[in-house]
């Protein structure tokens, strides 16, 4: 017996080593996909199936743009193409499309294989699914423009800061809220020195808020200076490791709301005040009409040597005086007696002019600028004639040194925005009225008291602190509404605004009533006020002592 004996023990190895092989091949959880060089698919794994929908037998065969989706340009796969055949390995991206018409993303790898002479034989494609990846991306980038948009059309002013107060990221309310020209020039400045009124209210919030911060209100100031109350939330954001990150914050800017509040409560405060004094005022007047009354009386029959009388005189001119106080102080309570009439601010304006000469000194030079087309309006000029004098006598004091004033008139549109700004304003055409000096001003705080009564910065007995209060009682009783506005070493101008009526013809004065004969008659005297009334009875039988007054309390 011949026998050969034949070592298969490296043909066995590399048999076993190509079933492992294919054994992988088969359970890859990515898709892989063999074709011929032309394109044709001779081989597909399981995994194909699962990402495609199309079986083994579908596939074998077929050119690969059974999974074309049309979402490429024609020059993707020549440029794909074009790799591969220069026997490089290409990379890529692909929207392809599953045997059920849906689309899915792929990450896909093509590597040539070259048989023994050199050639390219074979590609191999492996695929792996990605379509979960492309849509959290997709959904990501989505909420990320959200934010984006919300932060870019945010109302309130939105940034991110270091600890050390530098920004890293505004959106543009912030830049327009601060004044500034654009984010680059806000990235650019310090928080704490550029932004804070006080730098140290920034360490401040700083020490008392923890890893988050609500409605904390400061005072920033603009770029060119001027303040904004601001309310500030934010929090601390870290990162993964838990350290400090930066600071996300959201500005509201109150300066306006802050401003309406006040002069809200001022309003109130002004009509309470107002109620308050003309009731005292009411009361007191009843108390001097009777101390005027009696003493008046008690005077006429008095001999005019005696020294009573002269004690009497006295009484008179304080509770005259007394009286004129009474009268402002109604007067700011919009409880004066008036007798309005059709009439143009410019005569007043000149009427008042002629007598301020002797009131206001040499050292101070009057100016008038007088409005041609002014409108009427409907009002007491006398009253007009207070208002302008008080406020003429005002300005004089604040110009110890000499200095101008100035008054103007023009017309005046109130819209509104102004409104909206001045609550105490109502819309409409007003014939305005201003009074301007270049005295040493007023500062911010007693601006805000300047129309109080008794309120006064003048020296004891220079003053009663209740100019102004009338000036403002009295615009308040004709319908308008007045503006201070002053700067310290500037100077105070008063906007006095009331409204525009139609023209009317020449106010006609009431016929006056024939006088009657009297001396036989019988006045009926009704009076809650006891002195009053004994003061009114006295000097009616005194002036008719053949007539008869009778009382009624």
């Amino acid at each position: 017996m011949v026998g050969t004996v034949q070592d298969i023990t490296e043909r066995k190895r590399a048999e076993s080593q190509m079933l492992v092989q294919a054994a992988a091949l088969e359970s890859a959880a990515n898709a892989i996909v063999i074709t011929d060089r032309d394109g044709c698919i001779t081989w597909v794994n399981p995994s194909f199936t699962r990402l495609t929908g199309f079986s083994a037998e579908e596939a074998i065969g077929k050119n690969p743009r059974i999974l074309k989706s049309g979402q490429q340009e024609p020059a993707f796969y020549r440029q794909m193409w074009q790799t591969m055949l220069a026997g490089n390995v290409w990379r890529g991206e692909v929207i392809n499309k599953r045997k059920d018409g849906t689309l899915y993303y792929e990450d896909m790898t093509i590597t040539p294989v070259h048989d023994s002479t050199g050639e390219i034989c074979h590609f191999v494609a492996i695929k792996q699914d990605v379509t979960s990846q492309k849509k959290a991306e997709e959904a990501l980038r989505q909420s990320e423009a959200r934010l984006r948009g919300l932060f870019e059309n945010a109302t309130l002013g939105v940034y991110r800061s270091t600890r050390d107060g530098r920004f890293l990221e505004v959106n543009p309310a912030l830049v327009s809220m601060l004044g500034y020209n654009s984010r680059e020039e806000l990235l650019a400045i310090s928080i704490a020195e550029d932004i804070y009124a006080n730098s140290a209210d920034r360490e401040r919030a700083l020490k008392d808020s923890a890893e988050s911060f609500q409605n904390v209100p400061l005072q920033w100031k603009r770029k060119d200076g001027t303040p904004v109350s601001v309310l500030l939330t934010g929090r601390v954001v870290r990162d993964a490791q838990g350290a400090f990150a930066y600071f996300e914050s959201f500005v509201e800017d109150v300066t306006e709301r802050q401003a309406l509040e006040k002069q809200f409560y001022a309003a109130q405060k002004f009509e309470a005040i107002g109620h308050l004094a003309g009731g005292v005022a009411h009361d007191f007047n009843n108390v001097l009409g009777a101390i005027l009354g009696w003493a008046e009386l008690g005077l006429d029959s008095v001999p005019e040597d005696s020294k009573v009388r002269k004690n009497l005189k006295v009484i008179i001119e304080q509770a005259q005086h007394a009286a004129g106080l009474t009268r402002q102080l109604l007067a700011f309570a919009r409880r004066q007696h008036m007798e309005p009439r059709v009439l143009n601010l410019n005569n007043s304006v000149r009427e008042v002019f002629t007598l301020l000469g002797s009131v206001i000194g040499r050292d101070i030079e009057l100016k008038t600028s007088l409005a041609p087309h002014l409108s009427s309006v409907l009002a007491d000029p006398t009253h007009l004639e207070q208002v302008l004098m008080n406020l003429c006598v005002n300005a004089r004091d604040a110009m110890p040194r000499g200095g101008k004033l100035i008054i103007e008139t023009r017309n005046a549109t109130v819209d509104e925005d102004y409104c909206r700004l001045h609550p105490y304003a109502q819309p409409g055409q007003y014939a305005q009225l201003s009074v301007s000096d270049t005295g040493v001003g007023i500062d911010a705080a007693t601006l805000d008291r300047i129309f109080e009564p008794f309120f006064t910065t003048k020296e004891l007995g220079k003053g009663t602190g209740l100019g102004l209060a009338t000036v403002y009682g009295i615009v308040k009783q004709h319908g308008g509404f007045i503006h201070a506005y002053s700067e310290l070493g500037q100077g105070t101008t008063f906007h006095l605004y009331f409204p525009a009526c139609p023209e009317a013809p020449l106010n006609a004065k009431k016929a006056e009533a024939p006088a009657l004969r009297g001396g036989t008659e019988t006045i009926l005297l009704a009076e809650d006020n006891e002195d009053l009334a004994a003061l009114a009875r006295a000097a009616l039988e005194g002036a008719c002592p053949s007539s008869m007054a009778r009382t009624r309390m």
